[in-house]
């Protein structure tokens, strides 16, 4: 009899262990529905984290009846966390872009009324320049980066998290060329005309610039999409 009861309390603890891992889905849902749900709070850290625990837990028991239909649900649930990334990232991405633009403008206006002071699209020395380029995206590249690290920590190696951050890097890249085109240009120009007497001086002062721009660049780069090390 002893041995009875205590088969059927092992048998009972092993059916609440396995049910934890369907039950999670309607917390799931709940959490997701979260009005402005913060993508770098631990809530949503929790949210992942949980999607990641019982998908692994039902691809490692296939056998049970519901294991195939659930991991389809938590994938679900996997789409709409990344989703929720992709759209946050892309809004911060387009609120640098526009904050850029809008003070670029601002700054440009007393040349072109012939104050005599350098336009901001004159010259990428141009401290002015400078912190807009890179101080305001700067700003945001912490909280995006943290928006990566969380799904990377467990979802790295997945095809559709591997995309999301392919899109994001294609926008950033996108909006960089955009803002930086015109302004590399009317730099080089700049340059052309200073050293027009003197090929040697341009293609040091030139190169001396190219190589200082891919150096900022890419260190911004970094503080945007360099996780998981």
């Amino acid at each position: 009899m002893m041995s009875e009861q205590t088969q059927l309390a092992t048998a009972n603890e092993s059916i609440s262990a396995s049910l934890h891992y369907y039950q999670q889905y309607v917390w799931l849902l709940k959490k997701l529905a979260t009005p402005k749900l913060s993508l770098t709070g631990t809530l949503f850290t929790q949210i992942l984290s949980t999607i990641h625990e019982c998908i692994s837990y039902l691809r490692a028991h296939p056998e049970q009846n519901e294991a195939e239909q659930y991991i389809h649900k938590y994938e679900q649930c996997l789409s709409r966390s990344l989703t929720a990334i992709k759209a946050g990232v892309l809004a911060d991405l387009e609120s640098c872009r526009q904050d850029v633009l809008y003070r670029q403008s601002r700054f440009a206006a007393p040349s072109q009324e012939g104050s005599g002071r350098p336009g901001i699209l004159s010259c990428v020395d141009n401290d002015d320049t400078f912190a807009l380029l890179y101080g305001i995206f700067g700003v945001k590249a912490n909280a995006i980066r943290n928006a990566f690290q969380q799904a990377f920590q467990f979802f790295a190696t997945y095809p559709e998290y591997q995309t999301i951050v392919s899109e994001c890097e294609q926008e950033y890249f996108s909006i960089r060329n955009q803002l930086l085109r015109p302004i590399v240009q009317a730099t080089l120009q700049a340059l052309c005309l200073r050293h027009q007497n003197s090929s040697c001086t341009l293609t040091r002062d030139g190169c001396t610039f190219l190589l200082r721009l891919c150096d900022d660049e890419l260190r911004l780069y970094k503080q945007f999409f360099c996780f998981g090390f």
